[in-house]
């Protein structure tokens, strides 16, 4: 609960969104090899068991600092996630549809890319891996008619098929929806910095032009008549070589604010 707060005290930084978002992908990774674990137990898989034991301490243990070291963490949830769909495939075949996880594990490493948390050079590499994988697997089960280690039935395989893909589409959305609301927070920032005065917050003269050439062009469509004030603040410069520059900044901020 504590690190929770620590991270939410910092959510409208840029660095601090992205520990945000790490945290509770997480957390989502904890749920899933949850729910995993239950149905690998009504199977009764050893094997997918243990895989899955391993995978859920992994990712119970990254918790409180999943997001100090992003890159290493990355690397560690690639491989685990890398395996884990391996395992699945050899030992439940092709149509549970574990290799689903290739595409969530390709947008993970290339979204963060536009929100510089990963260099390009590293997720193109991982990337690599990833189609190599899923065509190698493709191709070579089939082929090679590689024995699977368990026949499921009709109603496991369509269990495990939903959940697979549930949780390859939960995963595409969050790495979306985390660089959708980075780059809306990132337009609004440069927006509002290119619109305003960066100390008092105020219309800048780019601003203003733009303002002033709607109002003139409404009053003359209109025919209504309008007014330009300007205001001068008097013997400012005493402020300054009085107080200081940084007394003079907040006078500024002051008379923008009333």
């Amino acid at each position: 609960m504590n690190m929770m707060k620590e991270l939410w005290k910092h959510k409208l930084e840029p660095q601090g969104r992205i520990n945000i978002t790490i945290f509770f992908v997480n957390l989502f990774l904890v749920m899933a090899h949850i729910i995993f674990m239950i149905v690998y137990g009504y199977i009764g898989h050893t094997f997918m068991i243990v895989i899955n034991i391993f995978s859920l301490l992994l990712y119970v243990i990254s918790i409180p600092n999943c997001y100090k070291n992003i890159d290493r963490y990355m690397g560690i949830t690639f491989l685990e996630v890398w395996v884990h769909m391996i395992c699945g495939i050899l030992s439940f075949g092709w149509r549970p549809c574990y290799q689903n996880w290739c595409f969530a594990m390709i947008v993970a490493y290339f979204l963060p890319v536009f929100s510089n948390t990963r260099t390009s050079k590293g997720s193109f590499i991982y990337t690599g891996l990833i189609v190599f994988t899923y065509f190698f697997l493709a191709t070579v089960f089939p082929l090679m008619n590689l024995h699977i280690t368990e026949e499921l039935n009709l109603y496991m395989i369509s269990v495990l098929f939903i959940l697979n893909n549930l949780f390859t589409f939960i995963t595409i959305a969050l790495f979306t929806l985390f660089y959708t609301l980075s780059n809306e927070r990132k337009e609004r920032e440069l927006t509002r910095k290119a619109d305003h005065d960066e100390l008092t917050g105020m219309y800048n003269r780019y601003s203003l032009n733009h303002i002033s050439e709607a109002i003139i062009r409404d009053a003359k469509e209109c025919n209504k008549p309008y007014s330009v004030a300007i205001l001068d603040l008097d013997h400012f410069k005493t402020v300054n070589d009085t107080y200081g520059h940084v007394s003079g900044d907040d006078v500024l901020k002051k008379l923008a604010t009333i």
